[in-house]
């Protein structure tokens, strides 16, 4: 069984059916799905925004993915992760930061489409 934290990236793809890729992963019985709770706010916030149906969304993460909440411990790490990624890119964001503390705690790959991603080797890129 492979883990994978599912980013907003993916999950808009996911919903969107843009992805034939993130489709695949998501609704494979073999993986085992965590939706960091900042992601599956930023996904209800940009489905919102984009006219979509939240509760689909909302719907879709939590019945195929289990949502991991946010400690002072990952906090911590992800603030730290965030100080450093930035020296290298300048964009990285704290919910990216966020996202890629989630996955070292769980031994987790990211399924992602986020060039802020590329390179980590916690990343599966999809199109």
């Amino acid at each position: 069984m492979t883990r994978l934290i599912v980013d907003a990236f993916a999950w808009i793809a996911y919903l969107d059916v843009t992805s034939p890729n993130a489709r695949d992963a998501i609704e494979n019985t073999q993986n085992q799905l965590i939706t960091p709770i900042i992601v599956f706010s930023g996904v209800v916030s940009k489905v919102k925004r984009k006219g979509m149906d939240h509760g689909i969304a909302s719907e879709a993460m939590l019945t195929n993915s289990s949502v991991a909440g946010i400690d002072i411990d990952l906090a911590t790490k992800a603030a730290l992760l965030h100080a450093e990624t930035r020296q290298r890119v300048k964009d990285f964001s704290l919910p990216d930061a966020f996202v890629l503390a989630t996955a070292r705690k769980h031994s987790a790959k990211i399924l992602t489409g986020n060039q802020h991603f590329k390179g980590f080797k916690e990343a599966v890129m999809i199109e």
